[in-house]
């Protein structure tokens, strides 16, 4: 039997999630200093973009003003 550990735990967590239709994206890739930075600092939580392109797909007719609002 596997060693129950914290990688073995977040891996099946990322397998899951994948199964469930979610995008993984290996945090240092998307860090400031990665090679597909999507954030300006690691004080930035949000991904921005990429809150903001889900929100204009689960919200197709809102207005892009309304969504701004809401993000």
């Amino acid at each position: 039997m596997e060693n129950l550990n914290e990688n073995t735990i977040e891996v099946l967590a990322i397998e899951r999630f994948q199964r469930l239709g979610y995008e993984y994206i290996y945090a240092p890739n998307s860090a400031p200093d990665g090679n597909m930075p999507e954030r300006d600092s690691f004080a930035d939580v949000l991904l921005i973009n990429r809150l903001n392109d889900a929100v204009k797909r689960i919200n197709p007719t809102i207005a892009q003003p309304v969504l701004d609002e809401a993000i």
